[in-house]
This record gives structure tokens, C-alpha cells and sequence, in this order.
């Protein structure tokens, strides 16, 4: 079931995504809850990438699924602080934690998230590690050269990007 923020079929912006653009993004059971929920409208890294980026989400422990994917836009870079301003607004009173998370650099990253599918049926850690030797990554993983998995994630989500890129 993809829900939105709004749904994939409805922007264009899919369609530029190639499997460069795609990872597996691990994420806490209740971040993805927020995701899903639409309270959580924005993912803050430290790093990450700076282009559109199809992201399947691998939920942790106790789920150890990936459970759904989204589609987050172009990087917003900043100081700590217009960082945890970008986060206040988004969700009131998270200006501190946010602040906090970022101040020893001051710098971050604000991705917004555009998009987002909850897959029907989560693939299981354990289904993923037999059938393509998957290991749950910390930060992220990019498909670019799993091709297989990559068809199969986006067959679960029922999302279509180029399929002349996928050759």
C-alpha cells in the first residue's frame, strides 16, 4: 500500500531514478512508524547523499524486515541550527535533540521525504540473507549492483522506474 506525501505513480520525479539512486535504509521501528504516519517528514544525517534516492527501508530489531521504501529529494545542507529550525518546524519541540545531534560539526543534512510504500509483505531478514546473502546495513546499502535484489524490492513495493536501466 503506498500512501503519499504523494503516491509514486503521481510524480515524475520517479522516473529519474536509476539503480544508482537506489539503497536500503535502515531505520528504528518508530521512525518508521512516524514515516508511515506522515509525522516524520524529514530524515537528518550527518552525511548522505545530495540527489533524489529510492530508499527501502530495512526496520530494525524487532521487525528485521524491509518493511516499505520512500523516495526522499535533494539534500537540504545547513549549520546546526537552520538544521534544527528545518526539524522545529516539521515536528514541534525537536529543535533541541536535533541541535544537539548536529552542534559538534555544525553542519547536517535535512532529506526531505516525498514519498512513501509500506510493502504488503515484509521481506524477512532472514529470507533476504538466504537469498542474497543480505546483511542489515548500518548506515545504508546501494543496490547499484544487486540488480536482483533491487528487482525483487521494487516488484514487493509495486514501484516501476525505467526498466531499460535495470538491463
Amino acid at each position: 500500500m503506498c500512501q503519499s506525501l504523494p503516491l509514486f505513480s503521481e510524480t515524475p520525479s520517479v522516473n529519474r531514478i536509476t539503480p544508482d539512486d537506489c539503497i536500503v535504509l535502515s531505520l528504528h521501528p518508530n521512525a518508521w512508524q512516524m514515516v508511515l504516519s506522515g509525522q516524520k517528514s524529514y530524515e537528518f544525517r550527518r552525511r548522505f547523499r545530495r540527489h533524489p534516492t529510492l530508499a527501502f527501508i530495512y526496520v530494525t530489531v524487532p521487525v528485521k524486515a524491509i518493511a516499505g521504501a520512500i523516495l526522499l529529494d535533494n539534500s537540504i545542507e545547513g549549520t546546526a541550527k537552520q538544521i534544527a529550525d528545518i526539524a522545529d518546524a516539521a515536528i514541534p519541540g525537536n529543535y533541541q535533540s536535533v541541535y544537539d545531534y548536529f552542534i559538534t560539526k555544525n553542519h547536517g543534512l535535512a532529506i526531505p521525504i516525498r514519498h512513501v510504500c509500506q510493502i504488503r509483505t515484509p521481506l524477512s531478514l532472514e529470507y533476504l540473507r538466504q537469498t542474497y546473502q543480505f546483511t542489515a546495513p548500518q548506515f545504508y546499502l546501494t543496490l547499484k549492483n544487486r540488480i536482483d535484489l533491487l528487482n525483487e524490492l521494487l516488484h514487493a513495493a509495486n514501484i516501476s522506474i525505467n526498466k531499460l536501466m535495470l538491463d
